[in-house]
C-alpha cells in the first residue's frame, strides 16, 4: 500500500491514475482518464484505481471512476481470488502442522 502514496511517478498513466485515486485527487484522476493510453481498470501495485479510492474512502473519485465504466465485477473477482488463495494457504499450512503432530 505504501507505493500508492509515493509522489514519484514513472510516467505510466495507470500508475499515476491509481496513485491519484489513492490520494483522493479527483481532478487529476479526471485528467488521467482523458489520456488515450489510460485504462480505468489498469493495475499498479496490485490495485486498480477503484480499489485504491474505495480503500481510502474517496467518494468523488469513486463517482468519476464509475462514470468512466470502471469494472466493479473485476474488483469482486480479484477479492474472491485473493480470498480463495488465502483460504488455500491457511488450509495447506494447517494440514502441514497437523501432519507434523502425528
Amino acid at each position: 500500500m505504501k507505493k500508492l502514496f509515493e509522489t514519484h511517478v514513472s510516467g505510466d498513466v495507470n500508475e499515476e491514475l491509481v496513485k491519484m485515486a489513492a490520494n483522493g485527487d479527483a481532478q487529476k484522476v479526471e485528467e488521467c482518464l482523458k489520456r488515450p493510453d489510460a485504462d480505468v481498470n489498469g493495475v499498479f501495485a496490485s490495485h486498480t484505481a477503484l480499489q485504491a479510492a474505495s480503500q481510502n474512502g474517496h467518494i468523488e473519485v469513486l463517482k468519476i471512476l464509475l462514470r468512466h465504466n470502471s469494472d466493479v465485477e473485476l474488483e469482486v473477482t480479484i477479492f474472491w481470488l485473493l480470498f480463495f488463495l488465502s483460504k488455500q494457504t491457511v488450509e495447506y499450512t494447517l494440514s502441514l502442522f497437523l501432519n507434523s503432530q502425528t
